[in-house]
């Protein structure tokens, strides 16, 4: 595939880049775009992460892949990462013909915390209403950021983790652990997001995530499939957080079978 490297989709940070790939030979077509989202504990990561490397390798010439950069919590707290990426896609849309996209469906995608950014976008209804078709494919996502502060409770107080997950929660929402409230954390879990409405949906997820619980899918997919939601929830035994199980060249055929059967 043709890449076009570091397209700024805005002016405020420098993070506010982002990476398109074109279809071999696509002069004149267009494509569904598929909205990629990096991981990191939205603390770190990047758009060339080895992700959205899978989705471009297997890529049957079929769609247009974005993969977006946005402020981490370093430099910028929540909400800003997700609405970098709202801003990301709109920008997209806008610039549709000059990249050769089909500004009518969109895939959203994204693993671990950007998994909790694509599912935030995809229960956006404003930001949507445009689109004609739009899908949700996500890897073990975090969905549910009060139930994981919670978790902490639990942990010991000289652990690695437990340390790990209170800095990452303070650079995110600027406050000490102890004032982070359960407003705070709802309004950046899409667990809280989900009301009624929520686009074709695979959610994926193994056993053996110490880092984002399976249970964090467990919970969305029980809250979707209640409110009648078109959701698919796939269990990995044995997977671990960004397993190679998620990036064999079966799975990653499936995810492009979903998104095939949702947007064509």
């Amino acid at each position: 595939m043709k890449v076009i490297s570091n397209i700024s989709y805005g002016k405020d940070s420098e993070s506010q880049k982002l990476d398109v790939y074109l279809p071999d030979n696509s002069a004149g077509k267009i494509f569904p775009l598929i909205f990629f989202i990096h991981g990191g504990a939205f603390s770190s990561g990047d758009k060339a992460m080895g992700k959205v490397l899978d989705l471009v390798r297997f890529n049957t010439q079929n769609y247009v892949i974005a993969s977006v950069n946005y402020r981490l919590s370093g430099e910028a707290g929540f909400p800003a990462g997700i609405k970098d990426c709202e801003n990301a896609l709109r920008f997209l849309v806008k610039n549709a013909k000059k990249y050769q996209i089909d500004p009518t469906k969109v895939a959203l995608m994204g693993s671990s915390s950007g998994g909790n950014y694509a599912l935030m976008l995809g229960l956006n209804q404003r930001l949507l209403q445009n689109f004609e078709r739009v899908c949700i494919a996500v890897l073990y996502p975090v969905t549910d950021l009060l139930a994981l502060s919670k978790f902490v409770d639990f942990l010991d107080d000289d652990s690695e983790v437990k340390d790990y997950m209170i800095k990452n929660s303070e650079m995110y929402f600027k406050k000490n652990f102890k004032d982070i409230t359960a407003s705070d954390l709802k309004k950046a879990s899409p667990l809280y997001m989900l009301k009624t409405t929520l686009p074709p949906t695979l959610l994926q997820h193994g056993t053996a995530d110490d880092t984002a619980p399976i249970s964090q899918s467990q919970a969305f997919y029980d809250k979707a499939k209640g409110l009648g939601a078109d959701i698919t929830f796939e269990v990995f035994e044995g997977a671990n957080h960004s397993d190679k199980m998620f990036a064999t060249k079966n799975n990653l055929k499936h995810i492009f079978d979903f998104v095939d059967s949702k947007l064509n």
